[in-house]
């Protein structure tokens, strides 16, 4: 997910989804770190697009090892099989800056043998959350998509008002009858139940 959330609009960042939907284990935080400090072309912002500029200025580097080293040494040392087949899901929030490096990070995986990429455009980060689950649980979960996003999340709150899964002590049907409930997303799909 492309998005820095509430931080100001001239910041920016990346947001990484495990395979169950869910944050990264604390973890893969040091191995982040290690691939964002690998010595890599400079990337600089001119206009609002992004441009790779090939000489390597030394000063503007974290790491003697350059970015294909660190990547080989992660595989090797998580032992990740790089002949399995993978799909990674990129989303955008709406900041002038989300839009090129979404194209990046798409033009990167489509660049690795055997990955697949779906971009969502601009999407929630639970949406994107969601998606993931819903294609790892081979659709179980729910329909990867807008739409089936919604339909879910309309679902829940229905059930709810009805009181279904809640235990006779939990609030009364009457007094859950009476919460509305106001979805409105960035795709200016509007609801109301």
């Amino acid at each position: 997910m492309i998005t820095a959330s509430h931080n100001p609009p001239p910041d920016n960042g990346v947001k990484l989804v495990d395979p169950a939907g869910e944050m990264l284990e604390a973890a893969w935080e040091s191995i982040a770190t290690t691939i964002a400090n690998a010595r890599f072309l400079l990337i600089y912002n001119f206009y609002d697009e992004v441009y790779f500029l090939s000489k390597e200025i030394d000063r503007f580097f974290f790491s003697d090892e350059n970015l294909g080293q660190v990547l080989e040494n992660i595989v090797v040392e998580h032992q990740i099989p790089m002949d399995a087949k993978s799909v990674v899901f990129v989303g955008r929030d709406t900041r002038t800056s989300s839009q090129a490096l979404s194209k990046a990070v798409t033009d990167g995986v489509e660049a690795v043998q055997g990955a697949g990429v779906v971009d969502y455009g601009v999407v929630s980060t639970p949406q994107l959350h969601y998606f993931v689950v819903c294609h790892n649980t081979k659709g179980a979960y729910g329909q990867a998509s807008i739409e089936g996003y919604f339909e879910k999340l309309s679902k829940a709150f229905v059930d709810f008002r009805q009181g279904v899964g809640h235990d006779e002590g939990d609030l009364d049907k009457k007094t859950i009858a009476l919460i509305p409930l106001f979805i409105s997303s960035s795709a200016k799909i509007d609801w109301q139940l």
